[in-house]
């Protein structure tokens, strides 16, 4: 499956794979500790499975984002003047069971729940692609019903990905 990014958010991508590398070897330097402390006593050691714990959610996310590389392909955000129709590289407002929402539909190295950029490949996301401004429909999300209803779709923009 094919993951998009753009340039500036392939860059931000690597740097949050560097930043768990980093991370993942301090972990492993710390499993290597506190497995040379639990030797010298005859119990459990507690401090040693908790490092391997983390040492290995890190692991696993270091390994995901490497996955997710092997399928990337650079894309930028298409910049046209008007748009009617939500897609990659919109923000869309919308309303979702009569509740306004928006989000902004980006590539990997670019997501962030917090500032509503989810990507164009998520649940969310692969219900509203294609709808067009003033269409009513009914989708599904995470095996849940809801009724949507498109307010407004812009191009995004450098101000929506800071």
């Amino acid at each position: 499956m094919i993951k998009l990014f753009t340039k500036k958010g392939m860059n931000n991508y690597n740097e949050r794979i560097a930043v768990l590398e980093r991370k993942l070897n301090h972990q492993q330097k710390e499993v290597g500790v506190a497995m040379n402390q639990g030797a010298e006593t005859w119990h459990d050691n507690s401090p040693f499975e908790c490092a391997r714990a983390d040492l290995t959610v890190t692991d696993r996310m270091v390994s995901e984002l490497y996955d997710n590389l092997r399928y990337a392909q650079i894309r930028e955000y298409p910049r046209p003047n008007g748009l009617d129709t939500v897609e990659y590289g919109t923000r869309v407002v919308f309303l979702r069971d009569r509740k306004r929402q928006e989000f902004t539909l980006v590539g990997y190295g670019h997501g962030d729940i917090d500032r509503n950029r989810i990507h164009y490949d998520s649940p969310l996301a692969q219900v509203l692609i294609g709808s067009k401004v003033g269409q009513s429909f009914d989708g599904e999300v995470n095996g849940r019903q809801f009724s949507f209803h498109i307010l407004e779709v812009y191009p995004i923009t450098d101000y929506d990905l800071l």
